[in-house]
């Protein structure tokens, strides 16, 4: 991985510095079985303790 430097310096020897970012990637899509899973993880996590709590009280 080449260095990349974030600044310049003009014709007065001034230093302009910058940040530099990181490389970003795109995410890969998330398929429908994995989506339904964790539809049904959020359902159970939530809904739960939710119904425990309203039998308990």
């Amino acid at each position: 991985m080449p260095r990349v430097f974030g600044g310049t310096v003009d014709q007065e020897g001034l230093a302009n510095n910058y940040a530099v970012g990181p490389t970003s990637s795109a995410a890969e899509k998330t398929s429908v079985k994995t989506r339904a899973w964790q539809a049904v993880a959020f359902a159970a996590v939530t809904w739960i303790p939710v119904s425990i709590a309203i039998l308990v009280s």
